[in-house]
């Protein structure tokens, strides 16, 4: 009765075995589970087995077919176009809002004296049917310089190669409230160049490139009261401000995220105080010791 117990055991273990193309006579691993799938099967049979054995274990995997797929991936998409309708609709108001900037040249002819005084405007035009509030713009200007060269500065009419300008300071305007369908013009402003000049001898471009005004993004509440950022020099579309955003180094306070604005004190504190750790002087250090 044992015998007959133990051969049908022996029948049972190696039946599945058989079918993968196994005979019993083979030796068996010991403590390697899938030793019969990894060892002398063809691709055919190994997935096969595979597929035996999650089939035993009570798995049933089922991937779907090419409709399925093709179903899910169309609800994504209509997914993704309804939230960037959403998004456009949204901001749809503060994408009409216009900015930029007015260059005045002061005596900018070739012929006279060195001259890097400029005059500059700022305009902002709301083309909507609703009232804005522009809080604040951060812009910069965009310089050219014409550098003479070395082996000509000493000739008689003095060669000069167009460069860039260093990059200037940035500037800020605001408040501003702009009614509906209308324009609001800034006052002119005069204001020095010399700082981004690329070289001491270095002479404004009187080229209409020479001074270019740069929006380098505005901070805008529309009529609901939503909070915006218009990022014009990034050539990106508005952003919408959250209480969870990321905000700028040189946000208002009150636009600033809180714990945002305590990790840059904290390190502008910790910048200091290693900055006058490298500064001590080695004598004040000997005469304490």
């Amino acid at each position: 009765m044992v015998g007959n117990c133990a051969s049908l055991v022996t029948a049972s273990v190696d039946a599945p075995r058989r079918r993968c193309g196994f005979e019993p006579s083979q030796p068996r691993a010991r403590h390697r589970r899938w030793a019969p799938i990894s060892i002398g099967l063809t691709p055919r049979t190994r997935s096969k087995c595979l597929c035996q054995y999650f089939n035993g274990m009570g798995l049933h995997p089922d991937l779907g077919n090419v409709p399925s797929w093709i179903g899910a991936g169309s609800l994504l998409l209509a997914f993704r176009i309804f939230l960037r309708d959403r998004t456009h609709s949204d901001r749809a108001q503060v994408d009409a809002i216009g900015i930029w900037g007015v260059i005045r040249r002061i005596d900018f002819l070739p012929v006279n004296p060195r001259n890097d005084d400029i005059e500059f405007q700022i305009k902002v035009r709301n083309a909507k049917d609703l009232p804005v509030e522009v809080h604040h713009i951060a812009f910069t200007f965009d310089t050219r310089w014409l550098v003479p060269w070395e082996e000509a500065t000493g000739s008689e009419v003095p060669v000069r190669d167009e460069q860039a300008g260093k990059p200037d300071v940035m500037r800020f305007l605001g408040p501003i409230g702009i009614p509906p369908q209308e324009t609001w013009e800034s006052q002119w402003f005069t204001v020095n160049l010399t700082h981004a000049a690329p070289a001491a001898d270095a002479g404004l471009s009187f080229l209409d490139t020479g001074v270019k005004t740069v929006i380098v993004y505005a901070l805008v509440v529309e009529n609901a009261g939503i909070r915006w950022e218009s990022r014009q020099r990034q050539g990106k579309p508005a952003k919408r401000i959250r209480w969870y955003s990321r905000s700028g180094a040189y946000y208002p306070a009150d636009w600033q995220n809180p714990n945002g604005r305590r990790l840059r004190i904290a390190k502008a504190r910790a910048t200091v105080l290693a900055r006058r750790f490298r500064n001590r002087s080695p004598s004040r250090e000997l005469s304490k010791g």
